[in-house]
């Protein structure tokens, strides 16, 4: 959606704030590859976040408000929203999202109260299915009434996304700009004129969290900010927004549930992955580097294994973690296969080879490519870029 200059007047746009800070909360924005997004899912997904309640709160008297709900999965992505009217009460909007095995989302459709379809936005991405490259906008009839494209820099940062109207007309252009690790730092907005209409700038500490987006008009001068404050588990919990004189004119407040957590998993036996069970002669001494277990029980273990697993397997059991069997698989070969990021994760962590290939010639980011593993793409391209 084409981004708006916060009002220089007393009250801000709440759908500024969510466009400037990608959160989650309300229909939302997709940004493309955005750090700070990436890492707000994977602390939606580490501490089991099942829903978030916002509420819109009065600077005077703190009285709260219901804005929106939303539900997520396991893996910390959104499925469902739903908005409230200025009461806090009436139902008035619903979406659902929905996203395809590498997990990138592909569709949200916005519903009314009635369960009628009102607008929806598709997304396709990139061959490897990890940079987002169009987005086309549908009203209630499906017909496509805009689109968005995205261009990148060397380093997968979106650094343009420029808005068509149906006869491909530019509506607007964002540029981006990105600090050394990878967090927004600027987002500039032209208009169809390619003339400069707002800015925002963003504010990090030195966890990596956003603390301050602040709203410029084409000049430089001020026009708004909001800024963010977070909970002890690290997820923000209010938000304040300011107008062009730096008074606080509104607030946002978001509440969590929590899934229940699992209980933890039992002990792998390092001793009964490689009993007699598994070895080729019932007699070999599996502490032994070399020593070539039958079944590779350690290979299958990592295609399934957590990281702690993987890490407590490693540290328990002493073999070549390079070891390749009959068919040249090796334990980041068999993780990579089946998408297992966890485990890739923690067999990068400990210097593996990632270019040795199995009997097909094929390497683990091969099998990363060939099944469309976002996480493991971007986890074994970064190790090929740090080597370079």
């Amino acid at each position: 959606m084409k981004n708006r200059a916060l009002n220089t007047a007393l009250v801000l746009s709440a759908a500024a704030m969510f466009y400037a800070a990608a959160l989650f909360t309300g229909a939302g924005e997709i940004f493309a590859k955005d750090k700070l997004k990436e890492k707000d899912r994977e602390l939606f997904k580490n501490n089991l976040v099942a829903s978030v309640t916002e509420y819109d709160v009065s600077i005077k008297n703190g009285k709260k408000v219901k804005k929106s709900f939303s539900k997520y999965d396991s893996k910390g992505f959104k499925t469902e929203t739903t908005e409230y009217k200025q009461d806090g009460k009436t139902l008035d909007k619903r979406f659902e999202y929905s996203y395809d095995t590498n997990s990138n989302e592909i569709n949200q459709s916005e519903y009314n109260i009635d369960g009628i379809l009102k607008a929806s936005r598709e997304s396709s991405y990139d061959t490897k299915g990890v940079n987002l490259l169009k987005e086309v906008f549908f009203n209630n009839k499906n017909i496509a009434v805009k689109a968005r494209v995205f261009n990148y820099d060397g380093s997968d940062n979106v650094i343009e996304q420029i808005t068509y109207d149906i006869d491909n007309n530019i509506e607007s252009k964002n540029v981006l700009a990105y600090d050394s690790k990878g967090f927004k730092t600027v987002q500039a907005t032209y208009d169809k004129s390619n003339k400069l209409s707002s800015k925002w700038l963003y504010k990090y500490d030195e966890k990596g969290n956003l603390t301050e987006a602040v709203s410029q008009d084409a000049q430089g001068n001020l026009t708004g900010k909001w800024v963010y404050s977070y909970n002890e588990k690290g997820l923000p919990d209010k938000i304040t927004g300011y107008n062009s004189q730096n008074m606080a004119v509104t607030s946002k407040k978001l509440e969590y549930e929590f899934r229940a957590r699992p209980a933890e998993a039992p002990k792998i036996d390092i001793a009964k992955i490689y009993s007699s069970e598994g070895n080729d002669d019932g007699n070999a001494d599996y502490t032994d580097i070399n020593a070539p277990p039958r079944k590779l029980l350690f290979i299958n273990r990592v295609k399934t294994a957590t990281a702690e697993e993987v890490d407590r397997m490693i540290d328990e059991g002493k073999f070549d973690l390079n070891y390749q069997g009959d068919n040249g698989w090796t334990a980041l070969i068999a993780a990579a296969s089946y998408g297992n990021a966890e485990a890739v994760k923690a067999l990068l962590a400990r210097g593996v080879n990632t270019n040795l290939k199995d009997g097909r010639g094929m390497t683990a980011l091969d099998y990363a490519v060939k099944i469309k593993s976002k996480e493991v793409i971007k986890l074994l391209n970064g190790v090929k870029t740090e080597n370079k």
